[in-house]
């Protein structure tokens, strides 16, 4: 009598593809049309406002993003009150 040999393929939990919630934020001003967005090839329509379920590395992306457009911001208004300051003081 053979014996069968069973083999077991564990599970592999990739947590980049984990589906998690993000809301990109409606800001007055701003269209309610979907945003694009494109990570690694992969391509999402994303409607502000709107809670919707995206792949992990998605928000990461996302969110990394929002903080260096924060980060911008913050340097060009320093920038722009340096430059204030400066034709304040040359006058």
């Amino acid at each position: 009598m053979a014996t069968e040999k069973v083999t077991t393929t564990p599970i592999i939990t990739n947590k980049a593809n984990e589906r998690v919630p993000y809301t990109i934020p409606l800001t007055r001003g701003m269209s309610d049309a979907p945003i694009f967005v494109s990570v690694n090839g992969n391509t999402f329509y994303i409607k502000p406002g709107e809670n919707v379920q995206l792949p992990r590395y998605v928000v990461d992306f996302l969110e990394a993003k929002s903080k260096r457009d924060v980060e911008l911001m913050r340097m060009e208004m320093d920038r722009e009150k340096s430059a204030e300051l400066g034709s304040v003081r040359r006058k």
